[in-house]
């Protein structure tokens, strides 16, 4: 059930999840799991004291990936803006050289 929510026809929502972004999620997982048994390993203390710190890093690692998807949302935008003034003053122009040379 879990992996039709990974592997699931382009054209679905849900489609989002996959590729890089699914690479990205399964390592951060395991990066997260691997440290904390190895500090629980190492002596249970340190890996209770890293543990508690897992929602911290989970909840900062939300707050910057919605940061910069905002950001790249105003990029776009801005370059959208961009394009249609590069586009607009060429056209501009010829029409000053064809009204020039008539």
């Amino acid at each position: 059930m879990m992996t039709s929510f990974f592997f699931c026809p382009s054209s679905h929502p849900r489609s989002q999840m996959s590729g890089s972004r699914l690479g990205a999620v399964t390592q951060a997982v395991w990066s997260i799991l691997l440290a904390v048994s190895a500090a629980l390993a190492h002596q249970w203390k340190l890996g209770l004291v890293g543990s508690a710190f897992v929602p911290l890093v989970l909840v900062a690692s939300w707050c910057q990936a919605k940061i910069i998807a905002s950001h790249d949302n105003l990029e776009k935008d801005v370059l959208e803006r961009a394009a249609k003034v590069g586009i607009a003053v060429p056209d501009g122009m010829i029409n000053v050289v064809v009204s020039t040379c008539l």
